[in-house]
């Protein structure tokens, strides 16, 4: 699931979700509503994420 995953792999790259919008130029409401499971998300998004996150974007989707 999506909200795991991006949760997980943002965890593990030690990100918070502010860092994680910084790195990604995603606002932190974003990466919170989609680890939430409140928003779904574009593929712009998804790409922006994989890539501030340094991993295939299909980690993020599987």
């Amino acid at each position: 699931m999506l909200s795991d995953n991006l949760k997980k792999y943002r965890l593990e790259k030690g990100y918070s979700r502010r860092k994680l919008a910084l790195e990604s130029g995603v606002t932190r409401e974003t990466v919170f509503n989609i680890e939430t499971g409140k928003r779904r998300t574009t593929y712009d998004t998804l790409v922006k994420l994989a890539k501030a996150l340094d991993i295939p974007i299909e980690n993020l989707v599987k």
